[in-house]
């Protein structure tokens, strides 16, 4: 008996952390934990991004005006000099500092406290048996500096393990909902004091850096994994272009019923290599966008040892059908693609960047090309650009859920169900003259 308990150990850790991930997923989607989250965070930053803006970045707290129709995020965006592919001078591997281990953390929260320590280990059980590759090299944001002058952005980072990322990042989302959860103390005043955590890397800059702000533009005190997101425009046969876009399906427990638009993820390596040679190949924005491209929009499976395989260089993603069709429109045929990059977009609960591009192709064939995977728990969505701009498709009508005996129909608000770095790229999106471009030409065909 003893024996069976113990091989069925992880099975009934597994199950039993699942259902507290669960929980714990449903309440951070609650329109009621999303408003005071939002509240928060403005009451912690909006006096820094005022300061940025002072000195000259273009940084604001993320927000969108469609038709009338206003909706705040939880995030900043961070608007550059549009720069076309390549995007040389982005992340130039000469701003990389390569580690000997990769496993042991930069930064650590010794100096934390009992409880606060506590937390951190009751969060990683929690979370550690959906996380797919904890040791997977990725990198770190250590700054982005963006040039006075012209506008320009380039990044510094050094190289890390996702599993540093989940408990010095995702920690602070985690931290934020365990405040929230003791009633007495949701109001924002002094809430920055009563958040360890946070308040420790704020101090951090205050002490260190000059300048509290900073911490907007910084990954230093924390293991903070960039992140890329592409808004892919592909033209349609009505002469307009749709926009790719996922629905979340409202069968799962993980922000259900949510949108965003893809692709995303994380700057990461591709396969478990980390030495040198893997930490300086795999340092590169063409090839992470690709891998994201080629995950999230064409079907390929992370799993998949043809595709991730240790034995096969990270290049090869540039020989793909896919992404060689691509790069040919961009390098020989420019009328028939664009792929530029636009800034960046954080959100400011877990203070992870994620440096956002716009792909547009003008082949309405290109669309049958697509297929989701399976990190897309429902299908990919063409959505036209002339409706992401009209309110209304934002805003229909839900339908009588009997299970919570709601009896009346009433409006759900798509703008609020838009992830928050995805709402981001879409403002950034619509700031740059490429889609203002594209979104002239679609209303031309209409006519």
């Amino acid at each position: 008996m003893f024996i069976w308990i113990w091989k069925k150990k992880n099975f009934i850790l597994k199950w039993y952390y699942s259902k507290k991930r669960e929980k714990y997923d449903r309440e951070l989607s609650s329109s009621k934990y999303i408003k005071w989250q939002l509240q928060v965070m403005k009451a912690i930053y909006m006096h820094l991004i005022q300061e940025l803006n002072e000195e000259g970045i273009d940084i604001n707290l993320t927000s969108l005006d469609i038709s009338g129709k206003k909706q705040e995020y939880e995030a900043v965006t961070i608007k550059v000099k549009e720069q076309s592919y390549p995007f040389n001078g982005v992340c130039n591997k000469d701003k990389l500092t390569i580690r000997e281990d990769i496993s042991k953390p930069v930064y650590t929260y010794d100096d934390l406290s009992n409880k606060a320590q506590k937390m951190v280990k009751r969060y990683y059980r929690m979370i550690k048996y959906s996380i797919r590759y904890p040791d997977r090299l990725g990198y770190m944001l250590d700054e982005i500096i963006v040039s006075k002058e012209d506008g320009a952005a380039s990044v510094s980072a050094y190289s890390g393990c996702y599993r540093d990322n989940i408990v010095q990042s995702h920690i602070l989302e985690y931290e934020l909902f365990e405040l929230y959860k003791k009633k007495h103390i949701r109001n924002c005043n002094d809430i920055l004091e009563k958040l360890e955590i946070r308040n420790k890397l704020h101090t951090e800059f205050k002490i260190h850096d000059s300048a509290e702000s900073r911490i907007l533009l910084s990954g230093k005190y924390r293991s903070s994994l960039l992140g890329v997101q592409i808004m892919v425009f592909v033209k349609n046969v009505n002469g307009s272009f749709d926009a790719l876009r996922i629905r979340r399906s409202t069968d799962v427990a993980a922000k259900a019923g949510y949108l965003q638009f893809i692709p995303s993820g994380g700057f990461e390596a591709i396969g478990d290599g980390k030495d040198f040679d893997s930490q300086w190949d795999n340092y590169s924005i063409p090839k992470s966008l690709f891998r994201e491209l080629l995950e999230e929009c064409f079907g390929m499976d992370e799993d998949d040892k043809k595709f991730s395989s240790n034995t096969k260089s990270p290049d090869r993603l540039c020989f793909n059908a896919h992404i060689q069709e691509i790069l040919k429109m961009i390098q020989r045929e420019p009328q028939h693609a664009r792929f530029e990059f636009l800034g960046s977009t954080m959100s400011l609960v877990g203070l992870r960047h994620e440096l956002s591009f716009i792909l547009v192709i003008d082949k309405p064939d290109f669309a049958s090309q697509l297929i989701g995977n399976y990190e897309s728990k429902a299908a990919i969505h063409l959505v036209d650009i002339l409706r992401l701009e009209d309110g209304n498709f934002w805003m229909h009508k839900k339908s009588v859920d009997k299970r919570h005996n709601e009896t009346d129909e009433g409006q759900m608000n798509d703008l609020e169900m838009l992830n928050c770095t995805s709402a981001g790229l879409f403002e950034l999106a619509r700031k740059s003259d490429l889609y203002q471009k594209i979104l002239s030409e679609a209303r031309e065909a209409q006519r």
